[in-house]
């Protein structure tokens, strides 16, 4: 049952949210609106009755329970200090108890706490009950609004309405009496309780302080509630007559204990609670809104003995009230008229005998005239102003106000109040008004008196400024122009009556007409010599004022607008001659004025064309000037003169002209010393500081943040008044003072806070739109390159301004701190409840929005951490706090965790976890895991949890990752005993306790049908991060967890890909939508399975049967193709747009990260409401032709990418867990994967070369995959047919062939030396599909063409290409004169060139015919390939690592490699490959001699193992052919022989392996020298002869040191002693390599290497000996 799991505060949130989401007709949120209307059904009784709250407590001590049950649903887990403490609370503040107990139980199971109760305790127990009294207040307020709920239930609550209304008016005068009563308290006994429950006398104050702001709030509802309910409701007399005598109370209680009580409570809060007592008592009175007028059948009308008691409270208590004042006057003609009309004498004759024989009329004239004189006008006015937060208030006072139009005319203070009325209600209720026969028939009597100015004008002027089409109507053609002027200069007679003449002129025959053409004063008119002609033949209509002038009428059409210009033009001049000296008509008159042309030039005007027409009309009596600078000299003046009013109404008319007209207010603001200038301060800062701050009124400072903004929307157009340069500047004067008073406004005095929310507001949001105009789009792009760089010189202050690192002095930051934690003071928290208002939720909202940008920001731009993050970091407590207790801020909290937590930090990474505290931690935990276990699904604080948790696991926040998944703080005590599983009592099946989140995630996802796209996708992720994550791998053990996978693996088998760009348009694009949400949720399955994988050993897992089927080609090949729009198509748009724009591109409006979070952007590619603003004014933008406009295709365009990104994520997905399978699989795998492989391979080839470039990753997806396929049949010794084997190998050269073709040059088949990794792996894939072939002859004979031509494509260019990048690095770096030698991607560049090796050397194992190496060889030479390697080993010398020559080793190590080939070795030769190891320097370096393989391993190796290794391969290749180069080589390197072979014998001799070789290597090349006769090759030579003292043999000396039968010997002599003195050769052993010294670190393995050396030396010696 839904009772037994929610509370009043989670219903209130969930119908809240819902509502603000539009989440009503989702389905999926259907079960939740079931559960509420089960919970409000189950608690109707107390959502009627809501004063079952408030009561007397009749324990006289704590009952102590364990269960208790409320309205039907049981609370069980009570413990005593529940009870206590609900005791304490309900006794202290008259609550009930049932439900004090309740709220606090379900407090305190997420607190963490003890048995003890502290003042903390006490104080979040108070708030959390008076928050549940409250949501329920809420949810009673949803239950009468049948939008909220299904139609039985909210007539089944409306059923009640006057239980409703008996039960809030109870509640509300309780709540006044306890009120006193509490605050009159001393030291009774329910202080008493309280003080000895927490040990400290202060305790008391400081709930009663509490209690007495949420009872402000509450107090503010049940009067809000009850207009709802009163509204239109006929009422019984008992309670009108009990309601106005406890009025009179209610008032008193305001304006004195309350006040008294609450010393900072704001006087907006005591206004709005004034203006809802007048308005519930004109509902109690019978005002009836949809009649506008009393409802004269409400039972008190017809009762005299009520009637006449109600008049008497009315007229003896309630005379400071000229609103019902003035009612009851309206509702005393109404019944003057009903008497009249029914002839009641009854009523009529006990009204007169209580009245002192003065009838009903007469009485409500005396009513009447004491309102007006309480200037009631006003007093509407500002009651209309206090409750204009919820349009339903002012609508209902519209309403009197239509209603009053019976009784009063349209004077100036009418239509003033009118004005501001009308203003706070929406359009359609402005129409009604502006439509009604009443305001038909005064409007009338008005225009005739234009354009006298109180009679007329200034109140037509008030009433045309709340409708565009009104004024515009009106002041367009006026047809009366009335005068007082003599008669005796006129010249007329009596006219004769037209059809057309005015009606309401031509009531009697009595007009007139002008014989001749006569002058009048035109109203205001400075000049006297300027006349207004009438022309003759006028008629009009002569009124007698009783004066000596009399008022004439003209019938005259004329345009109203041109003399509202005029008139202004010379209230402009007067103005500028008096100032503020300027009588209050005049000034009246000038403001209203200016504010009707505002209004008829700003948002609310059609289209520009009109308004254009309106200033045009102003301008025309102004000889030649314009209406727009002549508002501006107002301006100017009023700043100069601080007029405040004047100033404020025209800074809001220059708001208002900037929509529309925004080179008007540039061109201003150019010449405009509102700014400073030239060193001079501007006036707005003047007129900031000595006007609105000494008198804490800032109408003109919010006018100016609201410039602000629009100029930034501005800025952002392409039709530009003035230059760029102009604008910049502008803007960053004006940024700068907006940073300077936001620095500094919190420390301000505001008369009316909600000026301070406003201001703040605006500030924060013109923050935000600078920043992400400039840092959301076009990412690849420095700010002063971006469509947006007019805002680059104010986003860069901003970000300057509070993202410092080092200044402690940063005041915006603070400021913006302070906002951000303004709840926790009393006041702010008060007047920032809805009840009276939302604009400090919208402050705090985008306060929250604009500290996540700013904390993103620092990350996106790589700034140092800033002062700002370490002090939301330092307030981690209170945001938990904020987050536990406030249902609208958890949202605002949880993403500013995330974004706090996920930007990098250079040095030491603050850590939440410590900040939060150990109790705080475990209650946002606790309170988390509450959040996502409710019945109630609110989406979008799920998928933000859901983030979060996410962007936990990945971040260095370990502590906290620990705790959210294992329940506990991290310490060594707890990991071990999670590793071992120590906690049975708390653990689950996978090693996380009850309070794990990771539990309660793979909980929600077993209910994910339930959940939108949006919240599974984010769910996922978040249970893929955590299993991701170390903290994971440390503390939690994965076992089997059936269900949950068997869900995901249901809704993977449940989708079908097909393709969809085959089908019609209008299919297409809601198929795209749908098809993009499942393939992003099927991705993120497929990553939970791939992890899952990874972690789980269990090999009969659900998984690992699904990977093993064997229809898994038919399940997983769909994924792998892109299902796409052709690509012309987004060429084509990309085209399209940038003809239609010259000079931008579509990629400059590409989004950035920073819009990752925004829900406007939460499935675009591209910044369309900025494309919007810049092109909009542009007719192409918009114009629709065969394919669609721009725009539109634009839009396509997006959706089309989105959906191939999710298509290639899905890929990705579903290749890392077959790649995680292949490598896992113990068992080889089935041949069907042999198929996925050829299919991918297939469809790679079959991708055109477009296609190839566009998506890539899918691509190199395909090729990957195979690759690993391949190699998990590689090691699992797999064996296919030939057949097999070759339509692979076929496919995969093919595919390298493709990539080869996509480029212009065939020396460049791979491109950027092998960068692009798809390459890698098709080449290692060829190698292995090599290696599982059994029959290698026969393979490379069928395969050999093909073969060939793939090794030539791959290894001749490719060895060709990248030996070339490096010697062209080599060269550059030489030629341009750097120390080093620069050689990029050396580390792939090297790791390409040994897998070409490696796949040569397969090739040549496999044993390929002599035409296939001929071939090959003449391909090497014919690109070029071997003169690049020779060349790269001539210049290798140049460039080392570690000072060795790590390019000749690989050089050689090729030339090596390849000279295995005759034809190739041949070619070498023919190629000079003899005078390049001869003559190049690293040769020359070693030709030095002494290179010893203890002091230079590196040359030596390049010595022994190239150098010396060429030679003896082309020795046994070539023999005799090259016996003088190889003599010559022996010659050239005889200092290195002699070193190697005279070493032996050195006292300092170090023996080594690599010794061993160079000199087993020089005694094969002296015996195949020998046997090639190098002797008798020798004497033709001049070379220096030795003679052998044993055999008198003279030798000419080549091999120095084994050239002779004696030298041999003595090498033998010395190569015997080392065998027979294992201590002396143990002694000699050195180590070369790093592998060699570490087996001589350990003594057995030093034993092992040392028996190796003498067997090497044992083998030398042997070799030494033998013949050739």
């Amino acid at each position: 049952m839904a009772g037994k799991t929610l509370s009043f505060k989670d219903v209130a949130a969930f119908l809240l949210q819902s509502r603000e989401a539009a989440e009503r007709s989702d389905p999926l949120a259907r079960p939740s609106l079931e559960l509420v209307e089960e919970f409000v059904e189950q608690n109707r009784d107390l959502v009627v009755n809501l004063a079952q709250w408030d009561g007397p407590c009749e324990m006289q001590k704590p009952e102590i329970v364990q269960s208790i049950t409320v309205r039907g649903t049981q609370v069980s887990g009570i413990t005593e200090s529940d009870c206590r403490c609900a005791f304490a609370l309900a006794k202290t503040f008259q609550l009930n108890y049932k439900d004090t107990l309740r709220v606090i139980v379900r407090e305190s199971s997420r607190g963490q706490k003890g048995g003890n109760i502290d003042e903390s305790t006490l104080v979040s127990g108070l708030i959390a009950v008076l928050e549940e009294r409250d949501a329920t207040m809420d949810v009673a307020f949803h239950s009468i609004d049948r939008s909220d709920l299904s139609e039985s239930q909210g007539k089944a609550v409306l059923g009640r309405r006057k239980e409703m209304i008996q039960h809030l008016f109870q509640n509300l005068k309780q709540l006044v009496a306890n009120f006193t009563k509490l605050n009159e308290m001393d030291a009774t006994t329910a202080s008493a309780i309280v003080t000895d429950l927490s040990g400290n006398d202060g305790t008391m104050l400081k709930l009663i302080e509490l209690k007495n702001w949420k009872d402000v709030i509450h107090i503010t509802k049940i009067l809000k509630l009850l207009a709802n309910v009163l509204l239109n409701l006929p009422l019984q007399t008992d309670f009108v007559v009990d309601w106005f005598n406890e009025v009179p109370n209610f008032t008193h209680f305001w304006e004195n204990t309350l006040l008294v009580s609450v010393p900072d409570l704001p006087f907006s809060i005591v206004a709005q609670l004034e203006a809802l007592i007048t308005l519930n008592s004109l509902l109690v009175l019978g005002f009836d809104s949809t009649i506008s007028a009393i409802n004269t059948d409400t039972p008190y009308f017809q009762d005299i003995k009520t009637f006449i008691k109600i008049q008497s409270i009315i007229e003896t208590q309630l005379t400071h009230d000229p609103v019902l004042l003035y009612m009851w006057s309206f509702a005393l003609f109404t019944k003057a008229v009903l008497i009249d009309e029914g002839s009641d004498e009854t009523f009529m004759n006990e009204y007169l005998i209580a009245n002192n024989n003065n009838s009903p009329s007469t009485v409500s004239t005396v009513f009447a005239s004491k309102a007006e004189k309480l200037n009631v006008f006003q007093t509407i006015s500002d009651l209309t102003e206090s409750l204009s937060s919820d349009v339903l208030y002012p609508t209902i006072m519209s309403s009197f106000v239509t209603f009053m139009l019976n009784f009063v005319p349209l004077t100036t203070e009418v239509t003033q109040m009118i004005k501001i009325v009308m203003k706070k209600v929406p359009t359609e209720f402005i129409e009604k008004f502006l439509t009604t026969d009443i305001f038909e028939r005064r409007l009338a009597v008005l225009k005739a008196k234009l354009p006298l100015i109180n009679e007329a004008l200034l109140p037509l002027i008030n009433i045309s400024s709340i409708n565009f089409e009104f004024a515009n109507f009106e002041w367009k053609e006026l047809n009366t122009y009335a005068s007082t002027t003599k008669l005796g200069e006129l010249d007329y007679d009596l006219a004769d009556l037209d059809r057309g003449d005015n009606a309401a002129l031509v009531s009697q025959n009595d007009l007139i007409v002008l014989k001749q053409e006569t002058l009048i004063n035109p109203p205001l008119e400075n000049d006297s010599t300027v006349k207004m002609p009438i022309p003759s033949n006028t008629k009009g209509k002569i009124l007698d004022t009783g004066l000596d002038d009399s008022l004439v009428i003209f019938l005259l059409d004329y345009n109203g607008w041109s003399v509202l210009g005029r008139v202004l033009h010379n209230l402009c001049e007067a103005y500028f001659e008096k100032g503020k000296d300027l009588d209050s008509r005049s000034i009246n008159l000038m403001i209203s004025i200016i504010e009707l042309i505002g209004s008829v030039v700003g948002p609310c005007l059609p289209n520009e064309k009109k308004g254009s027409e309106i200033l045009q009309y102003l301008a025309n009596n102004l000889n030649g000037g314009d209406i727009v600078s002549v508002m501006f000299k107002i301006y100017e003046i009023a700043l100069n003169k601080r007029d405040y009013r004047v100033t404020c109404a025209c800074a809001e008319f220059t708001n208002n002209l900037v929509v529309n007209f925004p080179h008007f207010v540039w061109s201003y603001l150019t010449r405009s010393s509102l700014f400073d200038r030239y060193g001079k301060t501007g006036l707005s800062s003047i007129f900031l500081g000595t006007l609105e701050l000494p008198n804490g009124e800032y109408g003109f400072t919010i006018h100016l943040s609201e410039l602000a903004i629009r100029l930034v929307e501005d800025a952002l157009t392409l039709q530009k008044s003035v230059s760029t340069r102009i604008q910049k500047d502008i803007l960053q004067k004006l940024a700068q003072q907006l940073i300077n008073i936001f620095e500094s406004c919190q420390s301000w005095k505001f008369n009316d806070l909600n000026q301070r929310f406003k201001l703040c507001y605006n500030l924060t949001s013109f923050f935000s739109k600078a920043l992400y105009n400039v840092f959301g789009i076009d990412p690849d792009n420095k700010p002063e390159k971006k469509v947006t760089k007019v805002l680059g010189d104010i986003s860069d202050m901003i970000i300057k301004t509070f993202l410092r690192s080092h200044s402690a002095d940063s005041y915006s930051a603070t400021s913006l701190l302070n906002i951000l934690t303004s709840q926790t003071e009393n006041h702010m928290a008060t007047l920032g409840n809805k009840a009276y208002g939302l604009m400090y939720t919208k402050l705090i909202k985008s306060s929250f929005e604009l500290t996540n940008l700013l904390i993103a920001m620092r990350d996106l731009l790589n700034l140092q951490p800033s002062i700002f993050e370490k002090a939301i970091f330092s307030n981690a407590a209170t945001f938990a706090e904020f987050y536990i207790g406030s249902p609208a801020l958890k949202r605002k909290i949880i993403n500013l965790f995330g974004y706090l937590i996920s930007a990098t930090w250079n040095g030491d990474t603050p850590f939440l976890l410590s900040y939060l505290g150990e109790m705080n931690s475990k209650k946002l935990l606790n309170s988390i895991n509450e959040d996502l276990q409710k019945p109630l699904k609110n989406f979008h604080l799920l998928r933000d949890i859901y983030t979060f948790v996410g962007i936990l696991m990945k971040s260095k926040q370990d502590g906290l990752a620990i705790l959210f998944l294992t329940g506990n703080i991290a310490s060594r005590k707890t990991l071990e005993s999670t590793d071992v599983g120590a906690k049975k009592s708390t653990t689950k099946d996978d090693g996380a306790t009850d309070s794990s989140i990771l539990n309660t995630l793979k909980g929600n996802a077993q209910n994910m049908v339930s959940l939108p796209e949006f919240v599974s996708c984010a769910l996922l992720e978040a249970i893929a991060f955590s299993f991701n994550s170390w903290v994971h791998s440390k503390s939690l053990n994965l076992v089997k967890d059936t269900n949950f996978i068997s869900v995901l693996m249901k809704k993977v088998n449940s989708f079908k890909p097909q393709p969809l760009y085959k089908t019609d348009d209008m299919t297409k694009k809601k198929m795209i939508t749908h098809y993009s949400k499942e393939y992003r949720l099927i991705s993120r399955i497929v990553e939970v399975f791939a992890l899952y994988l990874y972690s789980s050993p269990d090999s009969n897992s659900e998984i690992y049967r699904f990977l093993n089927q064997r229809n898994l080609f038919e399940i997983v090949n769909p994924y792998f193709e892109i299902d796409m729009d052709h690509p012309a198509v987004q060429e084509a748009v990309n085209r399209d747009f940038a003809n239609t724009f010259e000079g931008y591109t579509l990629s400059q409006f590409k989004l950035s990260v920073l819009n990752r979070s925004s829900s406007i952007f939460q499935h675009g590619v591209f910044n369309i409401p900025l494309m919007d603003r810049m092109f909009g004014n542009n007719p192409r933008w918009t114009l629709d032709n065969s394919g669609g406009s721009i725009r539109s295709r634009i839009i396509d365009l997006s959706l089309n990418l989105k959906y191939i990104h999710y298509q290639i994520s899905a890929a990705k997905s579903w290749g890392a867990l077959l790649t995680c399978f292949v490598k896992a699989s113990k068992a080889p795998l089935n041949d069907e994967f042999m198929d996925i492989v050829q299919h991918f391979l297939q469809y790679s080839i079959g991708d055109d070369d477009t296609s190839k470039k566009r998506y890539a990753q899918m691509y190199q997806e395909r090729i990957e995959l195979s690759f690993y396929i391949l190699y998990a049949f590689k090691n699992s010794g797999k064996t296919f047919p030939d057949k097999k084997l070759l339509d692979v190998l076929s496919l995969l050269i093919t595919t390298f062939e493709n990539e080869g073709s996509l480029q212009a040059d065939v020396r460049n088949i791979l491109p950027s030396e092998m960068q692009r990794s798809e390459y890698r792996p098709i080449l290692r894939s060829v190698l292995i599909i090599l290696n599982l072939t059994k029959s290698d002859q026969t393979f490379v004979e069928l395969a050999g063409p093909q073969l060939l031509k793939f090794l030539q494509c791959s290894f001749s260019q490719g060895v060709y290409v990248i030996f070339s990048s490096i010697l062209a690095d080599i060269t550059a770096s030489t030629n341009t004169g750097l120390q080093g030698c620069v050689i990029y991607n050396l580390e792939d560049k090297i790791q390409n060139l040994f897998l070409l090796l490696a796949l040569l050397n397969k090739i040549k194992d496999m044993n390929p015919s002599e035409k296939f190496k001929t071939m090959f060889a003449i391909s090497l030479d014919s690109i070029g390939t071997i003169k690049v390697i020779l060349s790269l080993y001539s210049s290798s010398h140049l460039f080392r690592i570690n000072d060795e020559p790590i390019i000749g080793h690989i050089t050689l190590t090729f030339i090596s490699q390849l000279c295995t080939i005759s034809t190739i070795a041949e070619n070498f030769i023919k190629n000079g490959l003899f005078a390049v190891l001869l003559e190049s320097p690293l040769s020359v370096a070693l030709q030095n001699g002494s290179i010893k393989p203890e002091n230079h391993p590196r040359l030596h190796n390049i010595w022994s193992n190239g150098l010396l290794s060429i030679l003896l391969l082309l020795l046994s290749g070539f023999g005799a052919k090259i016996l003088p180069e190889a003599c010559l080589f022996a010659s050239y390197f005889g200092k290195q022989i002699k070193t190697a072979t005279y070493s032996w014998s050195d006292p300092d001799l170090a023996v080594s392996s690599a010794l061993i070789r160079e000199t087993s290597q020089l005694i094969l090349l002296q015996k195949m020298l020998a046997a090639l006769h190098y002797q008798r090759y020798l004497n033709t030579t001049t070379r220096p002869k030795v003679t052998s003292s044993s055999s008198s043999e003279e030798v000419t000396e080549l091999i120095c040191g084994l050239d002779t039968g004696e030298e041999r010997r003595e090498l033998n002599v010395a190569l015997k002693k080392l065998l027979t003195h294992p201590k002396y050769l143990n002694s000699r052993i050195v180590g070369v390599t790093v592998e060699e010294l570490q087996l001589l670190d350990h003594e057995p393995s030093r034993t092992e290497f040392v028996k190796n050396i003498n067997r090497e030396i044992k083998e030398l010696q042997e070799g030494l000996l033998e013949n050739i």
